[in-house]
């Protein structure tokens, strides 16, 4: 990965066989899981280790190579309405805007789409989400044990848990090291 992102679709251990492998230029990757249309985990240093998945007889997974910082917990951080249910979740592809990933989903049977670009902070990433239109409450839950902030004044932030003010229909989420 040098001065433009790359996006490589592949097996990869710790995530499911529907794996989106993004290198962002400075030295910050991730995986979103394209299965539960969530990021799966990041890392700093180096992008992949392809070889298990390209030499012999193929089949292998291809091995993050750096130090992994984040690592998300089970169920996707989005929630449309009850913030306490597992949402109905449907992957509905990528696109490349401006060279970088747009991951397109449904929560719930709402559009949303996600960007994830590098934090200015070291070890983070910045999750920009656009919701579509609903008429109901839209949250955030924030992963436990991974600093969360969020930029402006989008919502009411309790418990780990952010309910966007009526009306916001784009935030975003850094997600860091602690």
């Amino acid at each position: 990965v040098r001065d433009e992102p790359v996006v490589f679709r592949t097996f990869i251990a710790d995530s499911s066989t529907r794996s989106i492998a993004v290198g962002l230029p400075g030295g910050v990757n991730y995986v979103f899981d394209a299965e539960q249309c969530r990021v799966r985990f990041a890392w700093s240093g180096e992008f992949l280790d392809v070889a298990p998945v390209w030499t012999g007889r193929g089949g292998g997974q291809a091995k993050a190579l750096g130090k992994r910082f984040f690592t998300a917990p089970i169920g996707n951080p989005l929630r449309i309405g009850n913030p306490d249910a597992e949402p109905q979740l449907k992957f509905l592809g990528y696109r490349l805007v401006n060279k970088f990933p747009e991951f397109s989903f449904e929560v719930n049977g709402v559009l949303v789409r996600q960007r994830v670009r590098k934090a200015t902070a070291e070890d983070s990433l910045d999750w920009e989400f656009e919701v579509a239109q609903t008429g109901d409450a839209v949250w955030y839950l924030a992963p436990k044990g991974i600093s969360t902030t969020f930029a402006g004044d989008i919502g009411v932030l309790a418990d780990g848990r952010l309910r966007l003010a009526p009306g916001t229909r784009s935030f975003i989420a850094t997600v860091s090291a602690k």
